[in-house]
């Protein structure tokens, strides 16, 4: 019955690497251009905003926030920045900062020249790169966008979009600094021509909507394999614990 077991579990194994593997391959997968809903298109709405400085808490920090414009954005994800994850050492888990959506629109969506394009993000950045000199690609229709809320929703909505999403984003762009401390502001960039540093539009995010999803069932498909692959051998190792160590000692 142990060995017949541990056979059992050997090969859920086998499936489970099989299915990790898959999702892997295709959870970073960025749709066809025909795929692309026609609200992306259009440019991001920026308006003037005459609001007063807030106050938001998250875990124990004040920080204030300064209003400088509305922003309404609908765009592709093609990289992020996940504050939480290894390659991050400048935020943590009590950090304000959400994940950084680097995104496209308008022309870059037109056709499938993007999928030629390499994107990656860092702590602060978001990059490209292409090889083909004659490929089509407009730098001002790209954006990284670093995103705060003081809603649990809307954290919870921005740690399940992920790259090859298409989002619409509402809120504000706005600067924003932890309260007694001596850091200086944050703040947003209010155009979509510069670059380098202080290009990125830090944004107050009021609504997040997922248009569509390329790789939302990738995306839960790898999270459901390592941790059924995690079970699985911890089940294996628990198995021969009990009963495999019995049998190796009455040989």
């Amino acid at each position: 019955m142990y060995r017949k077991m541990q056979r059992l579990l050997t090969r859920l194994c086998y499936l489970a690497v099989i299915v990790l593997v898959l999702c892997y391959l295709n959870k970073k997968r960025l749709p066809n251009y025909t795929e692309i809903d026609p609200s992306l298109l259009k440019a991001p709405v920026q308006r003037t905003l005459q609001a007063p400085e807030f106050s938001i808490e998250y875990k124990g920090h004040s920080y204030r926030v300064q209003p400088k414009a509305s922003y309404d954005l609908r765009g592709l994800i093609v990289s992020q920045n996940n504050p939480r994850g290894l390659a991050d050492i400048y935020h943590d888990s009590k950090s304000i900062d959400t994940k950084d959506f680097c995104v496209i629109w308008g022309h870059n969506v037109r056709s499938n020249e993007f999928h030629q394009v390499k994107f990656w993000s860092n702590a602060w950045t978001c990059w490209c790169q292409w090889q083909d000199a004659g490929l089509r690609f407009w730098m001002d229709e790209l954006s990284n966008n670093h995103l705060i809320t003081d809603s649990d929703a809307i954290r919870h909505k921005i740690a399940r979009a992920g790259i090859g999403d298409q989002v619409h984003i509402k809120g504000m762009l706005v600067g924003y600094k932890e309260s007694g401390t001596n850091q200086g502001w944050r703040n947003s960039s209010l155009n979509r021509t510069d670059t380098g540093n202080g290009a990125c539009e830090v944004i107050f995010v009021q609504e997040l909507t997922i248009i569509s999803s390329t790789t939302r069932i990738w995306r839960e498909g790898f999270r459901i394999a390592i941790i059924s692959l995690s079970s699985l051998l911890l089940f294996k190792a628990v198995l021969f614990w009990f009963f495999g160590t019995n049998q190796v000692l009455n040989r």
